[in-house]
């Protein structure tokens, strides 16, 4: 291994330590709670390092903290609509994975209580244009290819309104106590899937939706 090599490997696990460390604290006491001063002894680096991979210091670090976890969210909703089977249950796996994540801690805390204070809603909606809103947009792809979707419903505008849902689960879910988080998981999940069962074709000479609500389109 070269010289160089090996200085960027370490750069790199530098660099990745001071990530989970910053996690760490931002998840368990906030981004106002956290000081620089926590990030480095918890990732056994000093400032000057810090400051080297993160110019503007705990700013950056949150920004960076902010994108992986969306980045797994956005990984995670991928995963299930990537794989076989039946369009609608595609869906649904994809619903219940971004209800089980918002519902986690590192969502709460980071997107959902931090992230309009410390980033602002226009940075995160373009921080959120190459992520989520790229996956919502192949998420309504795959319901219109399925047949649960009208052809002439506006797909941007769908989209926006979409990620609007599911930004008020989010936060409704950031609300609730341990007690009733799993009802309110359930709930949160019926309820957007219905809102997306709501924008399927209906036959309106015969006044019946033309799909069955719990498989998909009916036969015959």
């Amino acid at each position: 291994m070269s010289v160089k090599s090996k200085r960027d490997q370490l750069a790199e696990e530098t660099r990745l330590a001071l990530l989970k460390a910053a996690r760490q604290h931002f998840v368990a006491q906030g981004y106002s709670a956290t000081s620089l001063n926590d990030i480095t002894r918890s990732a056994g680096v000093t400032k000057g390092a810090l400051y080297h991979h993160f110019s503007d210091g705990k700013p950056a670090l949150f920004r960076a903290v902010y994108s992986e976890v969306e980045l797994e969210l956005v990984a995670r909703i991928s995963g299930s609509l990537q794989s076989d089977g039946d369009v609608w249950r595609l869906i649904e796996k994809s619903i219940s994975s971004f209800v089980d994540y918002a519902a986690g801690p590192d969502y709460r805390q980071v997107v959902v209580l931090d992230g309009p204070a410390v980033l602002g809603f226009q940075a995160m909606l373009d921080m959120d244009k190459h992520g989520a809103l790229q996956l919502l947009g192949g998420m309504f792809d795959a319901l219109q290819a399925g047949g649960w979707l009208e052809i002439d419903l506006p797909r941007k505008l769908l989209v926006e309104i979409f990620r609007g849902s599911l930004g008020q689960v989010a936060i409704h879910l950031s609300s609730v106590d341990k007690a009733s988080l799993v009802e309110a998981k359930t709930q949160a999940r019926d309820t957007l899937l219905r809102l997306l069962r709501g924008l399927a074709p209906r036959d309106l000479a015969a006044g019946d939706h033309p799909y069955d609500h719990d498989t998909g389109p009916a036969s015959g």
